[in-house]
């Protein structure tokens, strides 16, 4: 994971970014659905 300080609407604020092996589609779905789309219920 990368973080860094940049400026928005003139206030500072920090961005962090973490890069997944997976589609963006699949660690939404995860995110979004949580334990039913792990198969955890």
């Amino acid at each position: 994971m990368s973080g860094r300080l940049q400026t928005v609407d003139g206030r500072p604020a920090l961005r962090f970014e973490r890069h997944l092996r997976y589609p963006v589609e699949r660690v939404w779905r995860a995110i979004t659905t949580g334990r039913r789309y792990l198969g955890l219920e």
